[in-house]
């Protein structure tokens, strides 16, 4: 039954959001709550038809060969190794070392972004697409032809960051605070950051502009000030701070909000202030869709509803709103991190505008340095507290469900009173139903992990077998720090057995990090406190079996000691080929194979064309990233024309149970 709709702007706002969400997801999670709010009645809700005519309108890049010139200009300081490629007024991403900017005369191939969609929700496609980018951008020759001076929002940012050299070996911190830069931290700090829910709190959610906004207008009211200078020069900051962050979407809706405000003061009109927020949000998904998934664009806009929408608007309100986005993006929730995200929070909206200061008055960049080493072991030490720390499966039904109602209670509010009413009479019948939908969704995703998992690592190999018991097996740890999300993601802190093909860092890196039961490696590859295999050996997990194949003896090339392995598991014959070359390949070892885990990446080295029955292998799987050896190399894709290629870096993890598959 349709209901009159209290807010319209604000159900336009969120029915366009869903609606992009489904056509660039093509995920059904994001029919449910559309259904819902399709619900609502109103003469303006054919407007979000507009959404769906701008959707329609977005063009796919297709892969293709471009010979001829081309503009390059680095994205930004933060991002050396990024270069946008300017063809006939289209931007493309090249990822590379490159002389500098310029013009230049390049034979490209251009790539689009891959589709797939990690278990967190992160796209490629998505993200590069609403940073502008059109498609990938890979060079196979490149002359610079004029050198051209790089932008002026480059230098501005260079400028910023040479200005707080003052504190030494906090620089990149604090520049990733004050500007949101996160990509010169340390990877590893910035992953305990992430963890700790840190960077979402203040960079994510765009919360440090807010606090920028607010520190500029009191100090200029205390000057009385006239609104129209203290409004323009905020103005002037947040444009900044858009170039700076290369227009991230916390800093054009905070830009769309103050003209708009400023349009409704000088009109003398009055618009509700959610629907203000609503509409520029709007009119931000109708210039660009992709910010629909994007979490800057959903963790900024909540953030800043819970700042502008309550009469005292504060701190802990603002954290209590966005905490369950803590559990939903990195999986982990501690109490010692509620603690401290709701402390830093208050802390930084004193502390924030006092570092902003020390970028004009350098000489206080000792004290700020003195602060940000004193959180720096803060954070340390409390990424290192286990206790009390709650770890899930993500994307987990259960607090996926928790957390939709979470914010649905929170719509209701907002949206309809009588709906509010209606939901309180009967909550104690709903809660039930829920948990109990959730309790079976929860142990359904369980269950669904049971499997064979090839995963998603970059350049690097990584595969994960779960027996029907729950047991789990490990083949090698690739060198990305990806490779945790994946953990957790299935769920395992615990490894029943690992097996390391060989000691190259793309197979081995993460061994030392790992709790496991019983480790296995190649004889004349060993590693401290493992079990040493050599060909015939034989072992076996629940009704997973495994026979190992290789090495027989020691070689001179190391790759040649890899252990390559036939594991027969629900169902399936597969083959793990470790970085062996072809000529160490044997007919029989492939005779009676489904799946064939290829070796090296794809490298032409490890291609036996003697054996021709590796065409007849139902699936061959190829794990590799973006590289600098050229893999797969085109030899070994065209040799397999025939045969059913699963490619890693464009098609994502897969997962293969009983003759089944998915890729995620």
């Amino acid at each position: 039954m349709t209901q009159n709709c209290r807010r319209p702007v604000l159900i336009l706002a969120i029915g366009s959001w869903l609606i992009s969400g489904f056509f660039l997801t093509k995920s059904t999670i994001w029919l449910c709550p559309l259904l819902i709010v399709l619900t609502f009645r109103d003469k303006r809700t054919w407007l979000i038809l507009l959404m769906v005519f701008r959707l329609l309108l977005i063009t796919q890049a297709q892969d293709q060969v471009y010979q001829g010139l081309c503009q390059v200009f680095p994205v930004d300081y933060t991002r050396i190794d990024q270069w946008r490629v300017t063809i006939d007024n289209t931007d493309y991403l090249f990822q590379g070392q490159l002389p500098g900017s310029g013009r230049y005369r390049v034979d490209a191939k251009l790539i689009p972004f891959r589709t797939n969609r990690y278990h967190s929700g992160f796209s490629e496609y998505d993200y590069y697409r609403s940073l502008g980018f059109h498609a990938r951008a890979e060079f196979d020759r490149f002359d610079l032809v004029t050198p051209l001076e790089e932008g002026w929002s480059f230098h501005l940012q260079q400028s910023l960051y040479r200005q707080l050299d003052g504190y030494g070996d906090s620089q990149n911190l604090a520049y990733a605070l004050l500007f949101g830069g996160s990509r010169l931290l340390d990877r590893s700090f910035h992953r305990s950051l992430r963890e700790i829910g840190l960077l979402h709190l203040l960079v994510v959610s765009g919360l440090h502009l807010r606090i920028y906004d607010r520190s500029i207008d009191r100090i200029l009211k205390r000057f009385m000030v006239p609104r129209l200078i203290r409004r323009g020069l905020i103005l002037g900051t947040m444009y900044g701070l858009l170039i700076i962050t290369d227009f991230h979407p916390s800093c054009v809706r905070s830009i769309g909000l103050i003209l708009l405000q400023e349009g409704v003061f000088y009109r003398k009109t009055t618009i509700d202030r959610l629907d203000q927020l609503a509409l520029i949000s709007w009119l931000m998904l109708l210039i660009n869709p992709y910010w629909a998934t994007g979490t800057g664009f959903l963790l900024g806009t909540i953030a800043h509803a819970s700042l502008v929408l309550p009469r005292r608007p504060s701190i802990l309100r603002l954290y209590l709103v966005i905490l369950p986005f803590q559990l939903l993006l990195n999986g982990i929730l501690s109490p010692f991190y509620v603690l401290a995200n709701l402390g830093l929070a208050c802390l930084m909206s004193q502390v924030l505008p006092l570092l902003a200061l020390t970028v004009i008055v350098p000489v206080f960049q000792n004290i700020g340095q003195w602060w940000l080493l004193g959180l720096i072991k803060i954070l340390h030490q409390l990424h290192q507290l286990d206790l009390l720390k709650l770890e899930v499966m993500m994307p987990s039904p259960w607090v996926i469900g928790l957390i939709l109602i979470f914010y649905i209670l929170l719509l209701l509010r907002l949206e309809s009173e009588i709906a509010t009413r209606w939901f309180q009479q009967y909550r104690i019948g709903i809660f039930i139903l829920l948990g109990v939908v959730i309790g079976i969704a929860q142990t359904a995703h369980i269950d669904h992990q049971v499997g064979v998992h090839f995963l998603d690592v970059g350049q690097g190999d990584a595969a994960v077998i779960i027996t029907q018991t729950g047991r789990s097996i490990l083949i090698d740890t690739s060198r990305s720090d990806r490779f945790f999300d994946h953990l957790r993601y299935l769920g395992i802190r615990h490894f029943d057995a690992v097996f390391i093909s060989h000691r190259d860092d793309d197979h081995s890196k993460w061994v030392d990090q790992l709790s496991y039961h019983s480790g296995y490696t190649s004889r004349y590859t060993p590693l401290p406190g493992f079990q040493l295999l050599e060909a015939g050996d034989r072992l076996s997990f629940d009704e997973v079996e495994m026979m190992i194949y290789h090495p027989d003896r020691n070689y001179d090339n190391e790759n040649d000691n890899s252990l390559v392995i036939q594991v027969y598991a629900h169902g399936k014959t597969f083959l793990f080929g470790g970085d062996v070359t072809g000529d160490m390949l044997h007919a029989s070892w492939i005779e009676d194979i489904d799946i064939f885990k290829y070796p090296h990446h794809g490298s032409l080295h490890s291609l036996n064309p003697n054996l021709t029955n590796q065409t007849d292998i139902g699936l061959i799987v190829l794990s590799y990233g973006k590289n600098k050896y050229q893999h797969p190399h085109p030899v070994v894709i065209d040799y397999f024309n025939q045969t059913k290629l699963h490619e890693t870096y464009h098609q994502g993890s897969i997962h293969l149970y009983n003759g089944r598959f998915r890729c995620y």
